[in-house]
Parts: C-alpha cells; structure tokens; sequence
C-alpha cells in the first residue's frame, strides 16, 4: 500500500504542475480537478488499508517500523495537497492522520511496556 501511496503523490504532483502550467486551458484545469478529486480518494483508501495492515500485523517491531513509514509519507505529502481536495476529503484525510498518529502512540506505548520501561 506505502508503494500505491507514492504512486498516488507522484500523479497529484504531476497533475498540480499541469494544472499550474498557463498553457492549461479551463476546461484542461476542470477535467484535472475531478482527476484530483480521484486522486484523493485513492489517497485516503491506500493510507487506511495499509494502516489495517500494520495493525494486523503481529510482529511489534514491524508495526513500529510499518507505521513511523506510513506517517512519515502521509504527514509530507498531505499538506502539500490537501487544499485541492473537497472539504469532505480533507475531513477524512484528517480522520486518517489521527488514525495513523493514535496508532503510532499505541505502539510506542506498548513496545515500551514490554520492554519493563
């Protein structure tokens, strides 16, 4: 899913310096925004699958590992693009981020219970 996240970022990138591009004509920059609204909602079903996938995951250090990943490629790329998507997608991506976030804490937490600390 980390591979089809990046994916995902790499087209939206393309697509904003497209949209940016002044040869782009209006119904060129129309016909993108509902590509990017696409984009967005691959984004967010990518992000939450692969965060099920850590969570499934037994293997505690993998899941330390899977999701310091998961976050650091989500909190670069959703800044960048979140004012393009629809203020629903924005709210889910959010949702996704305090996900990822809580999930991180919980497994910080409890590898460090395991460990005596």
């Amino acid at each position: 899913h980390l591979v089809a996240i990046l994916a995902t970022y790499s087209r939206m990138q393309a697509l904003t310096r497209y949209q940016e591009d002044p040869s782009t004509t209006k119904h060129q920059k129309t016909l993108a925004e509902l590509q990017y609204e696409r984009l967005g909602n691959d984004l967010i079903s990518h992000s939450q699958s692969a965060l099920e996938n850590i969570k499934n995951s037994r293997h505690t250090v993998s899941q330390k590992a899977d999701t310091a990943a998961l976050k650091g490629v989500f909190d670069a790329m959703v800044p960048r693009h979140k004012q393009n998507l629809s203020e629903t997608q924005q709210e889910r991506l959010q949702s996704v981020s305090l996900a990822i976030n809580d999930h991180s804490h919980d497994i910080n937490r409890s590898r460090g219970m395991t460990l005596g600390f």
